[in-house]
This record gives structure tokens, sequence and C-alpha cells, in this order.
């Protein structure tokens, strides 16, 4: 009884550390969970942006083809200089950059936690798995028969096999023989015992 009661609460506190993990990996998951909605308000916010920032790339691409033809002039007023030109050009170009860096930021940051959501689902699958084993293990300890006496107060009874010689069995076996034979003896004598009249030849004839 002993040993059963050891397995049962083993199992059952082996199902009890599983779900406690399980919970944990949980509210992990839901942190990663709520990493990713972050990054992807972040993502649209950016994605909003984008026609702004590709309307300044044109733009940038159209004066930077101008100066290569020699004729800012025509998009600036004719008292602005070349440094000017570099300048603004410049100002825009780094905003340009600025604005792309921050998208692959955050593409980055997204696949990353989208990896972790993967991981960490695969994780609970595993977990659940065993979860499961574990339930049924512990239900099957629980199930099991208990006896209610130990097992040294259960009175001694020797185990007596069939072929075995010198036991009760011999002693009913003699009983029961002796009687046949002295039944079958008495039978005999009665029989012996019983005078039968000849009958004369001439009468059974008749």
């Amino acid at each position: 009884m002993e040993d059963t009661q050891t397995l049962r609460v083993l199992a059952e506190t082996e199902e009890r550390e599983l779900r406690d993990r399980v919970e944990r990996e949980e509210q992990v998951l839901l942190e990663f969970e709520r990493e990713f909605a972050e990054v992807r308000d972040e993502r649209n916010a950016l994605a909003e942006k984008r026609s702004v920032y590709d309307a300044l790339a044109r733009a940038c691409e159209a004066i930077g083809q101008l100066e290569e033809l020699d004729a800012a002039r025509l998009f600036w007023n004719s008292d602005g200089d070349s440094t000017g030109v570099a300048v603004h050009i410049a100002h825009a170009r780094r905003n340009l950059d600025e604005y792309e860096s921050q998208v692959r930021s955050v593409q980055e940051r997204r696949e990353s936690v989208r990896d972790k959501i993967d991981t960490q689902n695969d994780l609970l699958d595993q977990l659940h798995y065993q979860l499961r084993d574990a339930v049924e293990v512990a239900e099957s300890r629980r199930d099991e028969w208990l006896p209610e006496r130990e097992p040294d107060a259960l009175p001694y009874r020797a185990q007596v096999m069939p072929w075995a010689r010198g036991f009760e069995e011999d002693q009913r076996f003699r009983r029961s023989l002796a009687a046949a034979a002295a039944s079958c003896a008495l039978l005999a004598w009665i029989f012996t015992a019983i005078d039968l009249p000849i009958l004369e030849r001439s009468a059974a004839n008749r």
C-alpha cells in the first residue's frame, strides 16, 4: 500500500508542477503577443507615412537631376547658392535614411517576436501533451484499489500445490478410498448371502 500511495503522490506532484509550468509559459506567450501588437502598431504608423517619404524621395531625386543638369536655379530662386541647396538636400536625405532605418528596425523586431511566439507555441504544445499524459497517470493511480488492512494482519495460509503430498487432500483421499472399499465389501457380502432358488428345468420349459 505504501508503494501505491507513493506512486500516486508522485503522479499528482508531477501533474501539479506541469500545470504550474504551463501557466507560467502561457503568461510568457501573452507578453510576446502584447509586444507583437505594439510592434504592429508602430509598423502601421510608419506605413501611414510611406506616401510622404516616397514623395520626398522623388523630390530629392528630381532636384539631384536638376543639379546634374546645372538647372537647380529653376527650382530655387535666383539668389540661392549651391551651398544652401546642398544643405537642404542633405537634410532631406537624412530624414529619408532615418525613416528607412525605423522601418527596418520595426520589421526586424516583428520577425524576432513572431519567432518567439512560434517557439513558445511549440513549447506549450509539448507541455500540454505531457500534462495530458500526467493527468491520465494520476487518475489511474487514484483509481487503483488500496487494501484496507495491513498485509501482516491477513491470516496466514500455506500455499499448497495440487501435486503436493502429506496435506489435507491426501487425508481426504484416503478416507474416501476406505469408505468406497468398505461399501464394495459390504455389497459383495450382501450379494453372496442372498440364497436364490434354482428353478427346475421342467418348470422353466412350461
